[in-house]
């Protein structure tokens, strides 16, 4: 849940408090450190599935960094964010997106997703190697990749729909941007892999292969769906677009004692 101190810095505190109401539409979980510092937990705002701060230091590894506001860092030894429960709304989907917003240094490792069984990985890693390798699997491997050797903080989006031909089923789009894949390996699955062999979903590692991320994050979702070109852009452009408050109204009204006057909020009109 968000706290009140959140709530009354702009957040929403339920989808339909939330001023893009629509991007909540199929998610199945959050994590936003950018919300505020809650310990060794990260809420949750959908109330699903809470993270679980792993082998992290939550005395030090809460902080502000640059303009994103509260983060978390991971120091890239073994340290992320275990969430269990969101594989039992993913198993055989046929249609999902992951994002995270990290910071990323050239050379090092950015990872979030399903990655807990080779073999049956949802999972997204910035290799040391400076490629993006958008990783899905369900018994056969497809490995699509794409090149970016540019620092800095980064939107990560990854979107899957198995209603596409070959490797048209994946996308990755990074600050915005759809970036153009390479092919590797088999094409993308005609579903995700079962909710055994999917395992928690891990912000921060992919822990099939023991890689682990270097550097901080501002959030990190998943969606049972397709976002579509218009929502990622979006995402790029607020990164609180997802809980961002909607406008309210200041309405003044008669208080029948003295015949006063006092101030409320009301949510905001349609």
């Amino acid at each position: 849940m968000i706290d009140s101190v959140s709530y009354e810095s702009g957040f929403a505190t339920s989808p339909g408090e939330a001023e893009n109401s629509g991007l909540r539409s199929g998610s199945q979980g959050l994590w936003m450190p950018r919300l505020g510092i809650t310990g060794a937990t990260v809420h949750d705002p959908n109330g699903l599935y809470d993270g679980v701060l792993t082998n992290m230091a939550p005395a030090s590894d809460w902080g502000i960094v640059d303009d994103k506001g509260i983060t978390l860092t991971l120091d890239g030894s073994n340290e992320y964010i275990d969430v269990a429960g969101p594989q039992n709304a993913m198993a055989g989907k046929t249609r999902a997106t992951i994002a995270m917003l990290a910071k990323r240094t050239a050379g090092t490792i950015t990872t979030f997703g399903f990655g807990s069984t080779e073999g049956s990985r949802f999972n997204l890693v910035h290799f040391t190697d400076n490629k993006v390798y958008c990783q899905i699997e369900n018994a056969s491997g497809s490995f699509p990749n794409a090149s970016d050797a540019v620092a800095g903080w980064k939107l990560y989006v990854m979107v899957y729909d198995a209603a596409l031909v070959g490797f048209a089923r994946v996308a990755l789009w990074v600050n915005g941007v759809e970036l153009a894949l390479t092919p590797a390996s088999n094409p993308p699955p005609t579903a995700l892999a079962s909710a055994a062999n999917l395992g928690n979903f891990t912000i921060g590692a992919e822990l099939a292969n023991s890689r682990y991320s270097t550097g901080p994050f501002s959030w990190s979702g998943i969606w049972d769906r397709v976002l579509q070109p218009d929502e990622i852009r979006q995402l790029y452009r607020d990164a609180d677009a997802t809980v961002r408050l909607a406008e309210r109204r200041v309405f003044a009204t008669a208080v029948a004692a003295g015949n006063r006057r006092r101030r409320i909020l009301l949510g905001a009109a349609a």
